[in-house]
């Protein structure tokens, strides 16, 4: 699991990026904050190759969770 925290926690197991996040970066589900569909595409864009970040988009698209505006 990867972990995207503004601050200093660190957990075993868990891979933790840091990052201070704009509040339009974040979100909730079901009241846990986790950082927006945008901001994960735009995260895996620095770890993912073409095809499989072309992969991640068109998911979101087929999904209806994002558009290419």
């Amino acid at each position: 699991m990867e972990v995207t925290a503004p601050s200093k926690r660190s957990r075993p197991d868990i891979k933790i990026h840091r990052s201070p996040l704009d509040r339009r970066d974040v979100t909730r589900h079901y009241g846990i904050p986790v950082t927006t569909l945008a901001r994960t595409l735009l995260d895996l864009a620095e770890v993912l190759d073409t095809p499989s970040l072309t992969r991640a988009v068109n998911e979101a698209r087929l999904r209806r969770k994002a558009t290419l505006t």
